[in-house]
């Protein structure tokens, strides 16, 4: 049947009585050379279709991805994505892709990925070796189950973190040096929880400015001591906002100092020291009745 598979036969001049044999054969080369990867008419097809496992990957002895089509000439374009290439150099099955330029990219073992994730144990522990994270898993399989980052200290920026480095104090780290390894704990606002803070200019300078708030009431008679509990707050107070409320007005409301004057029955005045808040010179519209009390102060 050679013969008959030779493009050069039948040779011009070919007696119609051989023809017949020539056509026989190269029928029944063709059937031979399809049928090794291609369905038979019949059992329920229609012949010609792919036999399962019959595709074959380009397969390179290099590197060198694929260019070009299956032909050698016709180079790969976006219509070409889905083919497979085996490359022989890093043992890995990559696939064509085209979203933006064209690029093979690495098939993972799916058979490895479904083994580890069905056993991977989400409550086992993560342990840290030298240069790399161990995955402690429930009987996972060994492929993927370290994680080799090269160098976990550089990924993270720091060699090591110790728990008990707590730097407390009232002045905030401005260096590198107070920062590395280090959490820091303004001990001042832990004395002083409850009253918020903002930062604010004061002669120039940034600074915290803390406010708390005092409500209460006045004694029945002309003078009230309310104590703040502000250390040195005579000089640490930067200002003290008071209202007291009078009784006497209509509608009867808060009201403060400034609004009055230091005399009679609608007067009061508000100062402070370094352990109270005094409301001095209490009118008698105000004498029994509620104060609210507003103090700036820094540390």
């Amino acid at each position: 049947m050679a013969g008959e598979w030779t493009p050069t036969t039948p040779v011009d001049h070919t007696l119609i009585s051989d023809l017949p044999g020539e056509i026989r054969g190269m029928k029944n080369n063709t059937i031979a050379v399809l049928e090794k990867e291609h369905q038979t008419l019949g059992d329920g097809n229609t012949g010609g279709e792919h036999k399962q496992g019959s595709g074959i990957s380009y397969f390179l002895a290099t590197a060198s991805a694929p260019t070009t089509r299956p032909d050698g000439v016709t180079a790969l374009t976006a219509a070409d994505a889905g083919r497979l290439w085996f490359d022989t150099t890093t043992h890995q099955l990559k696939v064509l892709i085209s979203v933006g330029p064209l690029v093979w990219k690495i098939i993972p073992s799916t058979a490895a990925a479904i083994a580890l994730l069905s056993t991977l144990d989400v409550a086992g522990a993560f342990s840290v070796a030298t240069d790399k994270f161990t995955v402690s898993t429930a009987g996972a399989v060994a492929v993927a189950s370290t994680l080799d980052v090269t160098g976990l200290t550089e990924l993270i920026g720091i060699a090591t973190i110790a728990n008990g480095s707590v730097t407390k104090t009232t002045a905030a780290p401005t260096t590198d040096a107070m920062l590395a390894n280090k959490k820091y704990v303004d001990d001042q606002i832990s004395t002083n929880v409850g009253d918020s803070y903002r930062l604010v200019s004061v002669n120039g300078s940034s600074v915290k400015v803390y406010t708390k708030y005092l409500t209460g009431t006045l004694d029945a008679d002309s003078s009230t001591s309310v104590t703040h509990s502000i250390s040195s707050g005579e000089t640490k107070i930067l200002s003290v906002v008071g209202s007291a409320y009078n009784d006497a007005l209509s509608p009867a409301r808060y009201v403060s100092p400034s609004t009055f004057s230091n005399t009679g029955a609608s007067s009061f005045n508000v100062t402070w020291t370094d352990t109270t808040v005094g409301f001095d010179e209490v009118g008698s519209n105000f004498q029994g009745n509620g104060y609210k009390i507003k103090i700036d102060y820094i540390l």
